[in-house]
Formats: structure tokens, C-alpha cells, sequence
């Protein structure tokens, strides 16, 4: 099988992650059955970690543990590669575990519901409204996996990061993708990215007039209300966002076959109102 060595990024930013993500998987075909090499690193963040996990999963391939100890030890405490369905793992004082989410497990969904609000009260407690702005968008880019991927599983990983303030979080699945979405219940054809643009604009897939708020809106309290940065990316499309900027990227040698998202967040300092951008 093919060797992919996971390159260390330039920093810890989500633009770095992201361009260690696409060096990944650029060099892999549809379904073709690798060895991910993780000897070189010395972190790993869930924007990196998740979608080689469902790979991994879904494509029978293989990994080669890093050389670090630290990292090792940490990839085996967050279940890598496969993860845990098991409703008493999914919880950790700084994370929740590489989950394998299943569409009929509500107990799963509602106990990370709960991990994840325990954890973001420790850091935040203090400050108002902070606590349901950064659980809302949890529960809506996790719903939103069922409702559109045709899927009835994927996968989702938070770590909060004490020291350095920021909690980053990644949802992966491997379903029909958005802009199949789009073409299967409305018959519309467009490329990956206006079906992202679409997505963003509050477009469901739904053939209904129902409009598609959940990835829209959380996205606008990701970056608005708490200053964050957002990640999607489906098919050979990606954008990222922060509190002024979107930035679209296509990807020439890079396909996803369903849709990624992944988030990071400071620790509020202030009040949090997140009503102004409800749909």
C-alpha cells in the first residue's frame, strides 16, 4: 500500500491543518487503501486527525504510529483510529473522544450533548451567554450529518485547549456530499463550490421550500458571535471563515466523498448573545 507521510504544519493554526489535510489526501485515489505515516509528528489537531480516522474506517487502510511518545500515548487516549461508540467514553476533562456517531443511538448524541456542555462550563462559567453559544452549534453540525448525508453514521472530535484558550472541534462524514445533495432532491446541477456557497446562504437540500438554517447559523455565531474560525469542506471545495473573511478553495487533486467541518473558538471574555443571528 501506498506510504502518506502526515507532514508537520507551519503552525497551529486551522489554515496550516488544512494544508496538511490536502498534502494528505491529494495523493490518494477514490477508496484506495494507504498507510498513513504519523512518524514525524509531534501534535495533531481534530481538523487532521477526524477525516483520516473515517478513512481509515471506511477504506480498510492502515497507519504508522508516531516516533513521539506523547502523541501516541494521546491518540490511543482519544480512541484513534476507529473510536468509540460507547456512551461512557465519550467524555474526557479537556475532550471527547473520536466518537463513531450512529443515527439511532439518541442516548450517544444526547451524552455527548451533555460531556460537551460539562467541559465548556468548567472553562467559561463565568460568562454569559457563553455557554449555549458554543454548545448551539454542536448540536446543529452534528443533526445535520442524519438530515442531509444519507448517511446514518459518522464521526466527531472536540479538544479543548486550556492553556492556549481555544476549544477546536471537527464533524466528518462520508455521505453523498452537498452538491449531490442538491442534484438528487432538487435537480440543480453546480460544483462543489456553489453548493457550499448555497449551503452558507441557508439553501437546503430539501426539495421542500424549507430553508436550511443549521450550518448557516452556526457558522455566523462561530465567527460573529464568538470570534472563531470555520471550516467546510465537501467534495473538491473548501471554505474557510473567520469574523471578516471567507475564502473559498478549490482543490484540484483532492475529492471528498461527503462533507467536513471543523470549527476553533477562543474562551469568551465578555458577553455572548448569539439571538441576533437565529434564523
Amino acid at each position: 500500500m501506498k506510504n502518506i507521510i502526515i507532514k508537520k504544519p507551519k503552525n497551529d493554526s486551522l489554515e496550516s491543518q488544512l494544508i496538511v489535510l490536502y498534502q494528505a489526501f491529494s495523493n490518494i485515489k477514490s477508496q484506495e487503501k494507504v498507510v498513513f505515516d504519523f512518524s514525524q509528528l509531534d501534535w495533531i489537531y481534530p481538523l487532521v486527525i477526524l477525516p483520516i480516522s473515517a478513512y481509515i474506517k471506511e477504506n480498510n487502510s492502515d497507519f504508522i504510529w508516531p516516533k513521539n511518545e506523547n502523541i501516541k500515548s494521546y491518540l490511543k487516549n482519544i480512541f484513534f483510529p476507529l473510536g468509540t461508540q460507547t456512551i461512557t467514553d465519550c467524555h474526557h476533562e479537556n475532550y471527547i473522544p473520536i466518537t463513531f456517531l450512529t443515527q439511532y443511538n439518541q442516548n450517544q448524541k444526547k451524552h455527548i450533548d451533555s460531556s460537551f456542555s460539562e467541559i465548556i462550563y468548567k472553562a467559561t462559567s463565568s460568562i454569559k451567554g457563553s455557554h449555549e453559544a458554543i454548545v448551539y452549534p454542536i448540536i446543529e453540525l452534528i443533526n445535520n450529518i442524519f438530515e442531509h448525508s444519507k448517511k446514518d453514521y459518522g464521526w466527531v472530535f472536540a479538544q479543548v485547549y486550556p492553556k492556549k484558550k481555544f476549544l477546536d472541534l471537527c464533524i466528518v462524514d462520508t455521505g453523498r456530499g452537498l452538491k449531490s445533495g442538491y442534484k438528487e432532491e432538487q435537480n440543480i446541477d453546480i460544483t462543489d463550490m456553489e453548493a457550499i456557497n448555497k449551503t452558507l446562504e441557508g439553501y437546503s437540500t430539501k426539495p421542500s421550500k424549507e430553508r436550511g438554517y443549521g450550518v448557516k447559523t452556526s457558522k455566523q455565531i462561530i465567527c460573529k458571535a464568538l470570534n472563531g474560525s470555520f471550516v467546510i469542506i465537501s467534495g473538491n471545495a473548501a471554505l474557510i471563515s473567520n469574523q471578516t473573511e471567507n475564502n473559498t478553495i478549490n482543490f484540484p487533486l483532492f475529492n471528498w466523498q461527503g462533507v467536513i467541518l471543523s470549527y476553533r473558538i477562543g474562551f469568551p471574555s465578555g458577553p455572548v448573545d448569539i439571538y441576533p443571528f437565529l434564523g
